[in-house]
């Protein structure tokens, strides 16, 4: 080839870079840029954030969700709504638009370029893929997000899971949506999204999307089994919405410390006595199971399965209510560990605009949108790990 000829090649890729990214050659360089994280003082745009993310197992999972070759790459895909979270887009409309205007956003996404464009999906494309391609899905989502974070995070040394703490948060409803419930307490018409949360890093380990009228306390022993395992939760911090006599035995029984606050109109349970569930325990000598002389530890693990939830969390409950009587200072400083929980709804409300962004009706439906935008901070999370940050992995303010 001449240099005549290689001019005229270079020229004609220059053109090509042009019109597929509406900028010079210099460009085409951000399309692999190096990770920056988003700080105070130092936003980063959200797609140049988001392409760094590596999806593995959560890109095959959504894959296989396909029965033939998608037209869009499906972590693309993903990403834009994830885009769409950190930008806190109300509408498709919305974030279609911006990937057709910003085409080099749309290939740090990972949306594949054909010719002289970059293809972006139709506002109908983004709506299938939340509601019906993934649909009920999203759950697998956040469950592999979350096992990929707290294993990115041992690799650096984070015990992501460890200490958590549960609560919910309510979310105004649509008008006309006939599944939402009234709440006295809130006094709105709406849902709860009732979360456990790392209190160290501010990040969702379980999540679930229930009527506003429904109580707290039902709700906890669900969501600890789900994520237990996979997080070696050790500690649970709660508010009076979750402390029954069920929920402390339960959680003892279970190798998790449950921290509650004592109220004052509490006193001890005679029927958390040693003497009263020893002789409880007696009185089993012909069931299955029963050990002649057998620890108190066990003794305990064994009425409670057999229904004596109330004996053996007045047990625990009467424990606890003698540690605040004798130092309440510790153990109320202990307590209000949980305020961080409170502060990690009122960051997602306020940052991800989750109650202004709602635009759907439905359980099903507000559920998807609610795991989607609980998915974006793992991801975000799990990004910063990948890339060894350690700090301020649920900080989205700076990505913008």
């Amino acid at each position: 080839m001449t240099e005549s000829e290689v001019d005229t090649q270079i020229i004609k890729y220059r053109a090509l870079v042009e019109r597929t990214f509406g900028g010079p050659l210099d460009s085409v360089l951000r399309l692999h840029p190096d990770f920056r994280d988003g700080v105070a003082g130092n936003p980063v745009p959200a797609a140049e954030f988001l392409h760094g993310l590596k999806l593995g197992r959560v890109e095959e999972f959504l894959s296989s969700l396909y029965r033939r070759r998608p037209k869009y790459p499906p972590a693309a895909m993903l990403k834009a709504l994830m885009l769409m979270d950190l930008k806190r887009m109300l509408h498709y409309t919305e974030v279609a638009d911006y990937l057709k205007s910003n085409p080099l956003e749309a290939a740090l996404l990972g949306f594949s370029r054909n010719g002289g464009t970059v293809e972006v999906p139709s506002v109908k494309t983004f709506w299938h893929f939340q509601y019906v391609r993934v649909g009920g899905a999203w759950d697998n989502l956040f469950e592999m997000l979350r096992d990929e974070v707290i294993a990115q995070g041992k690799v650096l040394g984070l015990s992501i899971g460890e200490h958590c703490a549960e609560d919910s948060v309510p979310i105004a409803a649509m008008e006309g949506d006939g599944d939402a419930a009234y709440n006295d307490h809130y006094e709105i018409t709406g849902y709860k999204l009732d979360t456990i949360d790392d209190i160290d890093h501010g990040l969702p380990m379980a999540m679930k999307t229930v009527p506003a009228n429904v109580g707290d306390a039902p709700l906890l022993q669900e969501q600890v089994r789900s994520c237990m395992k996979q997080t070696g939760m050790s500690d649970l911090w709660m508010d009076g919405g979750y402390d029954s006599y069920d929920n402390i035995g339960w959680l003892n029984i279970n190798g998790i410390r449950p921290h509650f606050h004592i109220h004052e109109n509490w006193v001890p349970n005679p029927a958390g006595s040693v003497e009263h569930l020893q002789s409880l325990y007696g009185r089993h000598w012909k069931d299955e199971g029963y050990r002649s002389g057998a620890p108190f530890e066990f003794i305990l693990a064994f009425l409670f399965g057999h229904g004596h939830h109330e004996d053996v969390g007045a047990y625990f409950r009467n424990i606890e209510m003698l540690r605040y009587e004798s130092d309440p200072v510790p153990y109320l400083r202990d307590y209000h560990l949980r305020s961080r929980k409170d502060g990690h709804h009122g960051y997602w409300k306020e940052h991800l605009s989750l109650q202004r962004r709602l635009r759907v009706r439905g359980i099903h439906n507000v559920h998807s949108f609610l795991a989607r935008n609980m998915c974006t901070i793992l991801a975000v999370a799990l990004n910063r790990l990948q890339h060894g940050v350690k700090d301020h992995l649920s900080s989205v303010a700076y990505l913008k």
